[in-house]
């Protein structure tokens, strides 16, 4: 998660249930978040071991914080999500040219 979102996140999760982590720490610690490319977004790692990625990492995010319970429950449906999903899609392209930059991958 870039510093950007980080802060938004901890802005929103005003009764701290999520334990947001550098993605080096977390995929030591939790290999299961480790098993696709980071490329692919964002990665919440439930209870149960699912890990969820991209915008349906954003609607976990957002179903547990007071002010963006309704984002995330509107974004089970399914032309709401489609249209998150493409909308993420796009940021997630221009990541190299954004404050949240991923390094190059190694060849």
């Amino acid at each position: 998660m870039c510093r950007r979102m980080l802060r938004f996140v901890r802005a929103c999760d005003w009764f701290r249930r999520l334990r947001p982590m550098p993605y080096v720490e977390a995929a030591v610690n939790f290999p299961q978040i480790a098993a696709r490319p980071l490329d692919e977004g964002l990665r919440v790692l439930h209870a149960d071991g699912r890990v969820d990625v991209a915008i349906d990492a954003v609607r976990a995010v957002m179903l547990r914080t007071p002010l963006g319970a309704l984002v995330g429950w509107l974004l089970f449906v399914p032309p709401i999500r489609s249209v998150g999903a493409r909308a993420y899609a796009h940021v997630a392209a221009r990541r190299a040219t954004t404050a949240c930059a991923l390094p190059p991958r190694a060849p």
